[in-house]
């Protein structure tokens, strides 16, 4: 029996092309049929309101009432699955530390409030990010949302200031050694003194902002303001709704609006529901502010309220003398410069309908605050009163006919804009966001499938082939260099709670007219290898057209056993290609063991020989040829040769009914005593079994026969 094999990253054409059950995906579109928002209502304390129904709520865009569809409350303490929880609903979080308006003390107690909210303040579903900001050193974003502890613990407790974390994947999750387990990251923390690196490197940022300040105080809040408006830029592309904790001791409110505290707090919401301890007004400086960056800063807020984004604003000034520094203010006086910082505070809170915190002594009281008043959320969907063009922004009011309710809710709600118009950070943004959230976009039909292989003491393998129709993207609309395409394909292994454990990611360029219309003739088969320790994960493979946007996702359950334990387990079984007409990427088969891979298992486990096997997703198969099926055996006896064990074949179709398949040879085998695997092709001839069209799967039972254990495995395949 010959071996059809197929040849590392070669076109192979044999005649005919792949076909097979491809999922039929329309292209994304920027018409909105539902709008989905997050509204908060809270009693006169604060108290979040949870007995309220649709008839409770009315939605106006303008002058026009809108069609409410369904109202759900969503309980973010009651939800024990990120699968409960739909992609609007998620509770997401930004820890966002101010480097430039900040002291050194403010900044530590902040670190030290935050991390308290990570460990007791949040729920398991929820998405954490970190950043930083300084006028000098622009935004920082040193994790995104995930639920990820590790990261976002390890984010908080360095600011990634002389700690940096070195692997990175392109939505920016980290996968260092570095993040060990959160008891030691914690203990690490609370031991750092006076001499440590990060504690330097932090009073050196700080000392450098207020350096700064002195030759170029308006300079800074000019450059700030223009900081946080790329930063709402790139939130804008995430949905939900966003709460963005800022610690921070404000900037010198006057330098853009002229106007002092008194002023602003007279005609401010968020002063009114100001948690202070004897927070008192006073008389401030008077000057005129800078038109521009005023400007600028109104549009800063803009960008904010449409992005469904929420500051709540933690003032940190109180700590500046503990810190032994001047402060950022041009003011010379300390009230008067806390209570300045407090003003710019109080405008990004009023702006976004957030809240201001200031004169705590503990920070952690503000965080116990907003997490009660942000327990619990109001799902409201309804119909836009007319459709709108991409990126258009259409403001809306909420209310509630109860009586003595405060109603918290987005200013309005955006069309998609175009890809083309994406910033590279909403790019990133929206990546991390199909990471962790159940998206499965649209546009690119693609399929994909991975099977647990052993590795060494440590990880096992998870080999990942993606199958991806060439003709629909050559042929999706909207194209404007039809010659030069790029693909980005991404796995992600996810643990508890959507937690990323591992990556892989590649970049397939067609740059060429040739390229291009082999493309458009073929289907590309691609190969990426995770890695994971033994347990139970979701896979998840995300396919984006570089160009157009258009982006997919789907997931898979795997389940990684421990191998160093020999336990009776089947890899496979593994239908392998037969069918000409591919475009393969392979190029990951030869990995090297260095960087963020050292230690880990990198050998390519359909290789057999000098050849290298290509795994078939869900293939067809028919009479006129047979099929070849590899399956990789753990957890035989092989101390005394090949051993003994009953294997058993059976297709299963749609409707559950089973009926026996034998194959038709045995191929080939090899053995490895030392793992204890037996690896075996199989010949098979499914076509044959008169099976009418549809969908099934190849199932096969292993016993064996000394211990009594016994396994079972499974692959779809089709009958055109």
């Amino acid at each position: 029996m010959m071996y059809m094999i197929i040849a590392l990253a070669a076109l192979v054409c044999l005649g005919g092309s792949p076909n097979g059950n491809w999922e039929s995906q329309e292209l994304l579109r920027h018409k909105v049929e539902i709008v989905v928002l997050q509204v908060n209502v809270l009693d006169e304390n604060g108290i979040p309101i949870r007995n309220l129904s649709a008839k409770d709520f009315e939605v106006r865009e303008g002058r026009k009432t809108c069609k409410i569809e369904s109202v759900e409350l969503v309980d973010y303490h009651a939800a024990t699955t990120s699968a409960s929880l739909s992609p609007e609903s998620r509770r997401q979080f930004l820890l966002l530390f101010d480097l430039s308006f900040s002291n050194f003390t403010g900044i530590r107690k902040a670190q030290q409030a935050g991390l308290y909210f990570l460990q007791q303040g949040i729920s398991a579903n929820d998405l954490v990010a970190v950043a930083t900001i300084s006028a000098r050193g622009g935004i920082r974003l040193l994790c995104p949302f995930s639920p990820d502890r590790k990261q976002a613990i390890h984010a908080v407790s360095t600011l990634e200031l002389a700690d940096q974390l070195r692997f990175r994947d392109p939505a920016g999750f980290a996968f260092d050694q570095e993040l060990r387990e959160i008891e030691d990251m914690l203990k690490k923390m609370e031991e750092r003194g006076e001499s440590d690196p990060a504690q330097s490197q932090l009073r050196d940022v700080l000392r450098m902002s207020q350096a700064a300040a002195k030759d170029s105080y308006a300079g800074m809040v000019a450059n700030y303001a223009t900081i946080l408006r790329i930063m709402a830029e790139g939130l804008n592309g995430l949905s939900g709704r966003k709460n963005i904790i800022l610690f921070s001791e404000g900037f010198d409110q006057e330098t853009l609006t002229g106007q002092n505290l008194d002023e602003l707090a007279r005609q401010s919401e968020a002063w009114q529901n100001l948690n202070t301890q004897s927070a008192t007004l006073g008389d401030t400086r008077s000057m005129a502010g800078s038109q521009g960056t005023l400007v600028n800063f109104q549009q800063v807020l803009r960008e904010l309220s449409h992005g469904n984004a929420v500051f709540y604003a933690i003032d940190i000034s109180r700590f500046a003398e503990e810190s032994g520094d001047a402060g950022q203010m041009v003011s010379t006086s300390g009230a008067a410069r806390r209570r300045s910082g407090q003003a710019a505070l109080l405008q990004f809170a009023d702006e976004t309908n957030g809240e201001l915190y200031a004169n705590l002594n503990r920070l952690e009281t503000a965080l116990e605050d907003i997490a009660r008043k942000t327990s619990c959320a109001y799902l409201i969907s309804f119909k836009p009163s007319k459709q709108g063009k991409p990126g258009e922004f259409r403001e809306i009011s909420i209310s509630v006919k109860r009586p003595g309710l405060r109603v918290r809710h987005q200013r309005g709600y955006s069309f998609e804009k175009l890809y083309s118009d994406f910033s590279p950070a909403e790019k990133q943004l929206q990546l991390a966001e199909f990471v962790v959230k159940d998206l499965s976009g649209g546009g690119i039909p693609f399929r994909f499938d991975a099977v647990a292989f052993d590795g060494n003491e440590q990880y096992a393998r998870l080999p990942m082939i993606v199958e991806i129709d060439g003709p629909a993207i050559t042929a999706a609309p909207g194209r404007r260099d039809k010659a030069n395409i790029g693909l980005e394909i991404y796995g992600y292994l996810l643990g508890e709670h959507n937690a990323p454990v591992d990556f892989c990611f590649d970049f397939l360029s067609f740059s060429s007219k040739e390229a291009v219309d082999n493309l458009s003739k073929s289907r590309i088969k691609y190969y990426g290898l995770l890695t994971a320790p033994p347990g139970s994960y979701k896979l998840k493979c995300i396919v984006r057209d570089s160009e157009l946007g258009m982006i997919s996702a789907q997931t898979v359950r795997v389940g990684v056993p421990d191998f160093s334990k020999r336990p009776l387990f089947i890899s496979g079984p593994v239908f392998i290609e037969m069918r000409g007409g591919w475009l393969n990427f392979f190029n990951n088969v030869k990995l090297e063991t260095s960087g963020r891979l050292e230690g880990h298992p990198v050998g390519y486990p359909y290789q057999w020989g000098e050849r290298t096997l290509a795994p078939a997703i869900n293939p067809p198969c028919s009479a006129a040829a047979p099929e070849l099926v590899l399956l990789r055996l753990h957890g035989l006896d092989t101390s005394a040769g090949i051993p003994k064990a009953d294997m058993r074949f059976e297709v299963v179709g749609e409707g559950g009914k089973a009926v026996p398949a034998r194959p038709k040879s045995l191929v080939d085998k090899k053995m490895d005593a030392d793992t204890g695997t037996l690896d075996v092709v199989l010949q098979f001839g499914l076509g044959e079994l008169g099976l009418q069209p549809g969908q099934y799967r190849l199932r096969v039972y292993l016993t064996d026969p000394v211990s009594g254990a016994s396994a079972a495995a499974e692959a779809p395949f089709i009958i055109p």
